[in-house]
């Protein structure tokens, strides 16, 4: 579980243990409302990270629609514009595992554009063949230039393994960055 709703428990329990000696009623209930308060972060805290394992629209409308409404948070903050086009036939759906796999694979890439790259835009595209779905991440940023694979580039291509899938980065100084996921 999250560290921040970790210390948010232990911030309850401290707060709950204290009230039983108190002596004035007015800092008890004034002990009591700041406990709510804190419950009432708490649980919003949680629902959040539990949307964030899961997203509901990933479960129920699938990975692009998903993705849609992940970009259009970000969007929403302002520090990056994600645009996402899609070749895909309407009814194009992949099984739920995969989508779950590709979404968390895009939230490692996404995350490490915002922390690396510098950029200021990212275009996703989804593409189909007969024989493999292809995603392609683009952003404008000050591009890859990292000659050892980090934890998360490890991550993605474990997941994409486990997939029957691979990627590729291509890149250089100062021209961003292009990361292709391929699946047969």
């Amino acid at each position: 579980m999250h560290d921040g709703v970790a210390a948010m428990i232990a911030a309850a329990k401290m707060s709950l243990q204290s009230i039983p000696h108190l002596e004035d009623e007015e800092k008890k209930n004034q002990q009591l409302d700041k406990l709510s308060a804190l419950l009432g972060n708490t649980h919003h805290e949680v629902r959040r990270i539990a949307h964030d394992l899961l997203p509901v629209v990933l479960e129920k409308e699938g990975l692009v629609a998903a993705l849609h409404h992940f970009a259009a948070a970000l969007n929403q903050m302002g520090m990056i514009q994600i645009i996402i086009e899609t070749h895909l036939q309407a009814d194009f759906r992949l099984p739920k595992r995969t989508d779950l796999m590709l979404y968390r694979i895009i939230q490692e890439l996404i995350n490490n554009i915002l922390k690396h790259a510098q950029a200021t835009n990212v275009q996703i595209t989804f593409a189909n063949t007969n024989d493999h779905f292809t995603i392609t991440v683009v952003d404008n940023g000050i591009g890859y230039l990292q000659e050892s694979e980090g934890q998360g580039l490890y991550s993605i291509r474990q997941r994409l393994q486990a997939l029957g899938g691979r990627f590729d980065i291509h890149g250089g100084e100062n021209i961003g960055t292009k990361v292709v996921l391929q699946i047969w």
